[in-house]
């Protein structure tokens, strides 16, 4: 995948193609957004991609444990 940078608080990548790979039949990770929430806290969305459209979706959040 390949970064288009950060934009505000948010860092997003898409998928910049591979080796092995049909990305309009193969199941692929095709984007990630991590978003930097505060100081203490992210969350990043995942999004696959199978017979070239989204299949399903995965966020994640991480909370600094003080």
């Amino acid at each position: 995948m390949k970064s288009s940078g950060l934009q505000g608080n948010t860092l997003t990548f898409a998928f910049a193609g591979g080796t092995n790979i049909d990305p309009d039949h193969t199941s692929h990770m095709h984007s990630a957004k991590i978003e930097f929430l505060s100081a203490d806290e992210i969350r990043g969305t995942w999004d696959n991609w199978e017979h070239g459209k989204l299949d399903h979706s995965a966020t994640f959040r991480v909370v600094r444990k003080k």
